[in-house]
């Protein structure tokens, strides 16, 4: 293990030089840096370390009741479903208006309990470690802190802060699921941001970002598996090094997101589905092992649902109909809750998308139309988000190794099973702008390939091994590039030297990071009880410490700016809505005027309703707030 300490050290000395020096030789750390660590650090890391405890525990318990047993391999799928079941609860306490802490702790800490102490392996079964493997579990470690370095500060992400966020603690404040018309993401399955409302409710967003965290780090330790048990240990590390290296995978393991989660369910049901097939004897509990993760996956991630329908066809192709509606029945009893209630909340299961077949209406067909062109690329397609929001840092090294080692062992069960979800998955998203995230599910697979192809040249000497060794390492680069020194200043929260010992940390930390915090604080100590404010160029509301609604042009379905004749039409509107307040963002890089979104006539539509009816309250830093008679 010398190579994995050295590997880890060298990293955290280097990419978070600035934070050491300041902290360190500065003598920066002190009695509030340790309180800090124990509220914001051990207290999140406590109730994160139960609520896996309980998926586990809760996983374990369901597949024994399944008959598929807990077999090798069978504690991933344990994990997963057991993720899968505790969003469901809090779904079903939602929907019942009893999604409370004081209702949900209980039932974590009885499945925590129900999982028992994981078993140990023995000493003799670890086996040595290589350098070079050594050198794999340093660069894993490096991945996994940097993840834990960005869970444990404040969520800074975009889309973390407008809604996989801003969802939950909606719920939480409301105690159950409420409709959010004015918020579109709400209205499709969330599995995991409904989960996140018992960290919230403890003031814990931390364990949100942790529990997405674990399900990352779990879909790594699949891979590595899935590799090893196909082409051996080198093939394993390989693709566990290239998966988690991804950009978009390493960005995103450490907040409290809902892309890993959804891979990692879409992993356990295909390996389920790769074990039906390979045990005939428990084929049916495999299956609905496999039906329950699909479902859970979909409702994690509505796109998920096509992979389901292309997994049922397979089935259906593969074993009949019988395990066809096996496998289709169980993946029911996950999605079909979700959207019933949308149904019932919207007139439209996956509102806005199916307003037509289901009548509601042809402003939702509008609406649905404009939010799909809003999320197109254009030509060309756009390659450079390839390596941003894509795996290019898996393609690229999987294209060298095929052609440096062709494989000849042929894809596994798991990996056709990727590849049958990837095909709907890919003809569903291909156009999208985040499309390439959206395939997120069937990067496990290329990264089996790359280890398989890996394997022989890696385990040969000469110029092959190096041409191998250098491929993987262009592979593995972002995790060496990826620095946790920003972070770590929330996280350890050492003496500023720009304000009072006595000041809080976080918040300043949190005040650089999110150019909308302070002005959001500031706000909310302005506004009076009962204000509801409605954010124009801007949707980030978590944390906002008032009531508030979307002005997004697309993403809501209150205030259609294109059929509101003028100013006073649009004065009424929010009056309508019981609006208060406006907070402009003005100084936003995101949402400046663009033809398809913020077109013209809107910014002054708005700009007019606010010169002629608005009071300026204050403004600061690009954004301004306004009150309305």
């Amino acid at each position: 293990m010398t190579w994995a300490f050295l590997t880890t050290a060298a990293w955290l000395a280097a990419r978070a030089a600035p934070f050491w020096r300041f902290a360190l030789l500065g003598g920066r750390l002190d009695a509030a840096s340790v309180h800090a660590l124990l509220e914001w650090s051990l207290r999140p890391l406590a109730l994160a370390a139960v609520l896996i405890a309980a998926a586990r525990g809760l996983g374990r318990r369901t597949l024994a009741a399944l008959g598929a047993g807990n077999g090798d391999g069978a504690g991933l799928v344990a994990f997963a479903l057991g993720l899968a079941l505790l969003g469901q609860i809090a779904f079903l306490l939602g929907t019942a208006g009893a999604l409370t802490s004081a209702i949900f702790v209980p039932i974590t800490l009885a499945a925590a309990a129900s999982g028992g102490v994981p078993a140990r392996r023995p000493a003799s079964a670890r086996g040595s470690w290589p350098a070079a493997r050594s050198l794999a579990a340093g660069l894993l470690t490096c991945a996994a802190l940097y993840a834990l370095a960005t869970a444990l500060a404040p969520p800074t992400g975009w889309d973390v802060r407008a809604y996989h966020l801003a969802i939950p603690e909606i719920y939480a404040q409301a105690h159950g699921l409420t409709p959010t018309p004015w918020l579109l993401h709400s209205h499709w399955p969330h599995l995991m941001e409904t989960l996140y409302t018992l960290p919230l409710s403890l003031n814990a967003d931390g364990s949100a970002a942790l529990l997405h965290a674990s399900a990352c780090a779990a879909l790594v330790w699949g891979t590595y598996k899935a590799g090893r048990e196909r082409a051996g240990e080198t093939a394993g590390w390989t693709a566990a090094l290239l998966m988690a290296a991804q950009p978009a995978f390493l960005r995103e393991a450490g907040t409290a997101h809902a892309d890993g989660a959804a891979a990692l369910l879409a992993f356990a049901a295909a390996t389920a589905l790769a074990r039906a097939e390979e045990d005939p004897r428990r084929e049916a509990s495999w299956t609905a092992a496999a039906g329950l993760l699909a479902g859970g996956a979909a409702a994690c991630k509505l796109t998920l649902a096509l992979p389901l329908a292309a997994w049922t066809a397979w089935r259906l192709w593969r074993r009949g109909w019988r395990e066809a509606a096996r496998f289709s029945g169980w993946a029911a009893l996950m999605l079909g809750p979700w959207l019933a209630w949308q149904w019932r909340a919207s007139g439209d299961p996956v509102w806005p998308f199916m307003a037509g077949p289901f009548h509601a209406g042809p402003a939702a067909t509008a609406l649905a139309w404009r939010v799909t062109a809003s999320n197109r690329w254009s030509l060309p397609p756009p390659l450079d988000w390839l390596t941003h929001d894509g795996p290019g840092f898996l393609l690229l090294p999987l294209a060298g190794l095929t052609a440096l080692s062709p494989d000849r062992r042929g894809a596994s069960a798991l990996e056709k099973a990727l590849a049958v979800a990837g095909l709907a998955l890919l003809a569903e998203v291909w156009r999208l702008r985040d499309g390439w995230r959206y395939l997120m599910p069937v990067w496990p697979a290329l990264a089996l390939a790359a280890g398989r192809a890996a394997a022989p040249a890696l385990e040969t000497r000469g110029p092959r091994r190096a041409a191998a060794a250098t491929m993987i390492a262009a592979g593995i680069w972002p995790i060496l590039a990826a620095s946790p020194n920003n972070a770590l200043y929330a996280v350890m929260a050492p003496r500023p030297t720009s304000a009072a010992a006595d000041a809080d940390r976080r918040a300043l930390w949190e005040d650089r990071a999110v150019d909308v915090a302070a002005f959001y604080r500031d706000a909310a100590a302005r506004l009076p009880s009962g204000a509801r404010v409605l954010l124009f160029r801007e949707i980030r509301g978590y944390r906002a410490g008032f009531a508030y609604m979307w002005g997004d042009p697309i993403n809501q379905d209150l205030i259609d700016y294109r059929a509101l004749p003028g100013p006073d039409a649009l004065a009424a509107r929010l009056k309508a809505l019981g609006v208060t307040h406006v907070l402009d963002h003005p100084g936003s890089t995101l949402y400046q005027e663009d033809p398809g979104y913020y077109d013209a006539r809107t910014l002054a539509m708005m700009a007019e309703t606010l010169r002629r009816r608005g009071r300026l309250v204050f403004s600061q830093d690009g954004l301004a707030l306004y009150a309305l008679p």
